[in-house]
Order: structure tokens, then C-alpha cells, then sequence
């Protein structure tokens, strides 16, 4: 008699295998390091703001605006995303989202215009958003 396919699927799950438990240990270290890459990210624009006031001599509301364009598309973008986790691999997504967001921090340092950086917030918002979909 045959087994059904569950069950190979079970037993397979729990069959020791040393260099399936590295590759699992592997994957889980990258995302877990990934997805800290991210709250890192997000902990950091508050640390960037007050230098990025004095700076670009902005108004408090000028900065709320800024920091809108990060949240907003960070959160706008997570159902988008969730949609396309299905149709690519969510490893690559993640990827392309900490590639993405570090970018846009690092270019922020260098923008001297005030609608450059919105967009770069929109963008490291967008990247981020591949997080949490």
C-alpha cells in the first residue's frame, strides 16, 4: 500500500538531516538579521531628524510631513507587497527591500533639496514595507 502524500510530508519534516537543519539555521539567521536591518532602519529616522532640521532650517511641520512619507508608504505598500509575496519569492522581496531601503538612507545623506528627500523617504517607506506584508 502506497502512503498517502502527507505523510511523507510529515515524515520528511521530521527526518534529521544535519545540512537541512544548516540551511534552516542559515535562513532563519538572514531574516532574523534582515528584518533587524529594517527596525534599524525605522529606529533610525528619529535620530535623523533634528540634524536634518538644523540642517534644511525646516519647520515642525515641514519634518511631520517628511516623516508621513515614510510611514505612510511604509504601511500604504504592505498590502501591495503581501500580493506580490505570492507571486515571487519572498526571499527576493526581502532583499530587494533592505537593498532598496539602505540605498535611500544613503543617498538622504547627500540630497540637498527638501522634495528629494521626501521621495527617498517614500522610497525607504516602500522598501521597508516588504517586511511586514
Amino acid at each position: 500500500m502506497v502512503k498517502p502524500t502527507r505523510f511523507i510530508i510529515v515524515e520528511r519534516l521530521f527526518k534529521r538531516d544535519a545540512d537541512v537543519e544548516k540551511r534552516v539555521n542559515l535562513s532563519l539567521a538572514l531574516v532574523s538579521l534582515n528584518h533587524g536591518m529594517n527596525h534599524f532602519h525605522q529606529l533610525l529616522l528619529p535620530v535623523l531628524l533634528p540634524k536634518i532640521t538644523s540642517e534644511y532650517n525646516l519647520s515642525n511641520f515641514v519634518v511631520g510631513i517628511l516623516l508621513s512619507c515614510f510611514n505612510l508608504s511604509y504601511s500604504l505598500f504592505q498590502t501591495p507587497v503581501g500580493y506580490l509575496s505570492k507571486k515571487f519569492k519572498r526571499k527576493n522581496l526581502l532583499a530587494v527591500g533592505l537593498v532598496v531601503t539602505s540605498l535611500a538612507f544613503l543617498i538622504i545623506g547627500f540630497v540637498d533639496h527638501v522634495i528629494v528627500l521626501a521621495l527617498l523617504f517614500i522610497l525607504a517607506g516602500l522598501g521597508g514595507s516588504t517586511h511586514h506584508p
